[in-house]
């Protein structure tokens, strides 16, 4: 049983999306309220993996598919790249990889040795792999490689928040009534169990509340009143 690392190409991209719908039809079976859109309608999701192709950043393959027996037995393509904090990164969303069951964990481990090279090799250092909550497998290969957990997306129904109906929200133009808030906010961020450094000086704060200002973007805010 060899396994065999390609570009991954146009032509692979059906039972890549065939193999990804698997494992999400299975992460519904313990996350239900996730969207049924990536199962029922797989040209969208064709054409989000078609569009990482045509990724103009990358001038190497963007992506590496393991052929095990003629067949697409996992694959992994980078989706988009952004600088971040003087770095540059790579992102792998999680539609972006997906891998049959058996050997998974070697299979993963494989795809990103080939894959962290041409990132390196693009002076790209900060590596990002979205993925499905309860893929414990993928998770712990993950781990292993020396990722760690910068983001928890969670899922809630509908039903009414058992909360105040009075609550009025408006709308703050004035920046400098967010900059305590926002200080409180940054400050949070390299604690355990989070860990990520935040700009924490006033005037670069606010100099990026501003810029989000002038671009249009709306602060909304809840007051109370003290005492």
């Amino acid at each position: 049983m060899a396994d065999t690392l390609i570009p991954f190409t146009q032509k692979h991209l059906d039972t890549a999306v065939a193999l990804f719908r698997e494992s999400y039809r299975k992460e519904r079976e313990h996350s239900p309220l996730l969207p049924t859109r990536a199962l029922d309608d797989p040209t969208w999701l064709r054409d989000a993996l078609a569009a990482c192709l045509d990724n103009a950043l990358w001038n190497s393959d963007p992506g590496v598919a393991v052929m095990r027996d003629a067949r697409l037995a996992a694959y992994m393509v980078t989706g988009a790249q952004f600088p971040w904090k003087g770095q540059r990164v790579a992102l792998v969303p999680e539609y972006g990889h997906s891998a049959i069951t058996e050997d998974k964990e070697t299979l993963y481990q494989r795809m990103y040795m080939h894959l962290a090279q041409i990132w390196v090799d693009a002076h790209t250092h900060l590596h990002i792999i979205g993925h499905l909550a309860h893929d414990d497998i993928l998770r712990e290969t993950l781990y292993q490689l020396g990722f760690g957990a910068i983001l928890a997306e969670q899922l809630r129904d509908l039903s009414p928040i058992d909360a105040p109906t009075d609550i009025a929200i408006v709308q703050e133009p004035d920046i400098h009534k967010l900059a305590d808030l926002e200080l409180e906010h940054n400050r949070y961020y390299p604690k355990a169990p989070v860990f990520l450094t935040k700009d924490t000086d006033r005037s670069a704060m606010l100099a990026d509340l501003d810029e989000q200002a002038q671009a249009g973007d709306a602060f909304f805010t809840y007051y109370t009143l003290n005492g």
